[in-house]
């Protein structure tokens, strides 16, 4: 009972009270007790335990694919679909039995020191399991968050094309000239304005006379003029078509009547009041289209070219001398005096109306900013949106514009760092394909305008934020930007990750839990109106990491509250972040209406229905004035 005893360890260990040790980390300890009280003939008594300390397990580290030496648990990074070798890090206290890479077993590179693993990458966000156990069985798991993309556009640019608008001839020129359903119908609604005749009237009146000569008995060449206001025709038909860079107006007036005043001579009895027609008198102008400074611009070719048909006199007894004048100033004086008068026409009122017309191609479905609701009702986020027009290309088939997007926030929350607005194309623009004759216009809708939004709102903060769902909160922090893919048959899938989050659920898991988590999910989508709706959102697939051991009950816990914070999150972002669909259209200038046309009016896509063509929605529809 007097035995007195002395503790040690190697390597050394605090010890708060005897015989009592407080391990610091994992590790392989020695415990020595020694004997200090005097034994028999004095033969030191000692004994040793040898210990195992494993309280943590494997700690893992995720590695960056294109910097296998810097650890980063989630990043971007500019690959195409491919396999790609995907490394972490592994450190145990001691020896790691296994290490498993989306359930598969990992190598060990001894170069680098990494564990690795070949994994399948694909468009918008990867999600890559690690699994690592140690000798003991002690198991330890994480997620790694890794957004890549084949080509980025910088967040500050336009992604020139992400819309394209498509016009086929029918919206250029349809067959009947009523109502605004094609350029054409305004084109005719203009030149048959009683402007164009009075123009054609004072040219002709100017043109007097016809021919300078003298009346009566000792006079041979009479004295012939035109009789003014006597011009008229019947309803001019007007065609619109589509032609390399531009497009090719015609009119046509029909029936063209008027009445001229020839006097008797000696050579010439009888002189009178003529009556004079021709079949028709036909004008051809060409107008270029192109972009100028960013905006569509249209200018007019050349003058008009201007045939005469066949003329004919009312009356008899006139004389081969004047019937041939007046066969000339039918084909001359008349043919230019229309000529001038439709240049004169064209130059000041349809050139300009035109190049109006053009020039006022909006996106008017979205204003230039918009405010979007916080997550956590805590305010606004404003949201710029801008355009540009990065391409024209006109053939004889169709007219195809390919319009830049760009959305940008008010306010910047955060400088993490970010390669762009990541794209699946090369190229943005989608020439629309589905229209038809009484469907001539086609809008495509590129999905990198949708990772525009979800970036901006990034950038802005939208996805730091306190959520409070049921009794559960959650304090997340976005430290990448959800991406989304458009998918067959009017789907999308919408892809968040590397969320770092801080979870309470009352009764469940009563301390902040710390977590890092994200998450598929797939959502249907329809246009009501001009908004796009994307609807029946469902998480297909959940990823946490976490440190803390817990329960199969807090573990369910947490898995429900977490899918319904994705679901909530992702449906907020991709519904208010992009209020309508953006669709161009045209607006008819004020200087319409002296000619009975309504200004202001919008002319664009009219019952549009939705599809999708790859990377693409796309609409297609009539071509008419927007409600």
């Amino acid at each position: 009972d007097d035995t007195t005893f002395a503790y040690t360890s190697s390597p050394n260990v605090p010890s708060p009270s005897e015989a009592r040790y407080a391990f610091a980390q994992d590790g392989q300890f020695t415990l020595i007790a020694t004997v200090t009280s005097p034994t028999k003939d004095n033969v030191p008594l000692s004994a040793s335990k040898l210990v195992f300390v494993n309280s943590s397990g494997p700690a893992i580290e995720c590695m960056r694919v294109d910097a296998p030496t810097q650890p980063s648990e989630a990043y971007m990074v500019q690959r195409g679909p491919s396999t790609v070798v995907f490394p972490v890090r592994v450190t145990d206290a001691f020896a790691v039995q296994s290490v498993k890479i989306n359930n598969v077993l990992a190598a060990l590179n001894t170069n680098t020191g990494n564990y690795e693993r070949g994994v399948p990458f694909g468009f918008g966000m990867n999600f890559v399991d690690v699994v690592a156990t140690d000798q003991f069985g002690k198991e330890n798991s994480t997620t790694c968050f890794v957004l890549a993309g084949e080509f980025f556009t910088p967040e500050t640019n336009h992604m020139g094309g992400a819309l394209g608008l498509r016009l086929d001839p029918d919206a250029i020129g349809d067959a009947q000239p009523t109502g605004l359903n094609s350029l054409n119908d305004i084109f005719h609604t203009v030149l048959s304005s009683p402007a164009l005749r009075t123009l054609v009237d004072q040219g002709l009146s100017g043109a007097n006379p016809i021919n300078d000569g003298s009346c009566g008995v000792f006079a041979c060449e009479p004295d012939v003029n035109y009789n003014a206001n006597s011009i008229s025709w019947n309803q001019p038909t007007t065609t619109m078509t589509l032609i390399p860079g531009g497009l090719r107006a015609s009119v046509t007036l029909p029936n063209v009547r008027l009445t001229v005043r020839a006097c008797g001579t000696t050579c010439c009895i009888g002189g009178s009041t003529i009556a004079v027609t021709a079949s028709s008198i036909n004008a051809v102008v060409d107008f270029s289209l192109s972009l100028q400074g960013g905006v569509m611009r249209a200018g007019v070719i050349g003058s008009p070219n201007v045939t005469v048909g066949s003329v004919n006199l009312n009356g008899s007894g006139f004389c081969g001398f004047v019937i041939n004048l007046i066969q000339s100033f039918f084909t001359g004086t008349v043919r230019n005096a229309v000529r001038d008068a439709l240049t004169s026409f064209i130059n000041s009122d349809v050139g300009p109306l035109l190049d109006q017309l053009v020039s006022s191609l909006d996106i008017t479905t979205l204003a230039q900013s918009f405010a979007v609701p916080r997550l956590d009702g805590s305010g606004t986020l404003q949201l710029g949106f801008g355009l540009n027009f990065s391409t024209l290309d006109i053939t004889t088939s169709r007219a195809l514009l390919g319009i830049g997007t760009r959305f940008s926030p008010g306010t910047i929350a955060h400088n993490r760092a970010s390669l762009g607005v990541a794209r699946r194309t090369p190229n943005p623009l989608l020439d629309p394909p589905g229209t038809s004759g009484t469907r001539p216009v086609g809008i495509s809708f590129y999905e990198g305008a949708l990772n525009q939004v979800l970036h901006a709102l990034w950038r802005g903060g939208f996805f730091q934020a306190n959520l409070a769902l049921g009794a559960g909160t959650a304090t997340i922090d976005g430290r990448l930007p959800p991406v989304a893919q458009i998918t067959n048959g009017n789907t999308a899938q919408l892809m968040l990750g590397g969320i770092a989050a801080t979870i309470t659920i009352p009764g469940v898991i009563n301390q902040p839990l710390p977590i890092l988590f994200g998450g598929r999910a797939s959502a249907t989508v329809t246009l009501v109106g001009d908004t796009l709706q994307f609807g029946n959102l469902t998480l297909s697939q959940l990823f946490v990491s976490f440190q803390a051991s817990l329960t199969q009950n807090q573990r369910t816990a947490l898995s429900s509250f977490l899918t319904q914070v994705l679901q909530d999150v992702l449906a907020d972002a991709i519904n208010d972040g992009l209020p309508a669909f953006p669709i161009p259209s045209f607006s008819l200038p004020a200087s319409v209406s002296q000619f009975g046309l309504p200004p202001g009016a919008e002319l664009g896509i009219v019952g549009p229905t939705l599809s999708t063509s790859g990377s693409h929605y796309v609409l297609t529809g009539g071509f008419g004035v927007r409600n």
